[in-house]
């Protein structure tokens, strides 16, 4: 189900969800103050809108979907370095010129 042509349901709960978050950390750190309370807010709705944004790379997957994937797929006994050219190498025809 869609709102306003991209915000999805989940979409709303992720932000929904990191809002309430938000409001857990003002109770658990004691921040007094609507102001305080505001800006704690306002930064964790900002977090919440990068992590449903779905990125031009690929707009098939939210953002915080696509970070929890590299996290979880790492190698955490050897280092590799990213190749930031593994996604973006072109094939080559059956004659071997690009």
């Amino acid at each position: 189900m869609q709102f306003m042509g991209f915000l999805t349901l989940t979409d709303i709960a992720y932000l929904g969800g990191i809002l309430v978050f938000g409001l857990m950390v003002t109770n658990i750190l004691q921040i007094e103050g609507i102001f305080l309370t505001v800006v704690v807010l306002v930064f964790h709705f900002i977090l919440g809108v990068i992590c449903i944004h779905r990125p031009y790379t690929n707009p098939d997957r939210r953002f915080i979907s696509v970070v929890f994937t590299v996290l979880k797929d790492q190698d955490k006994e050897n280092y590799k370095a990213i190749d930031k050219h593994f996604h973006n190498m072109k094939k080559e025809d059956d004659d071997g010129i690009t």
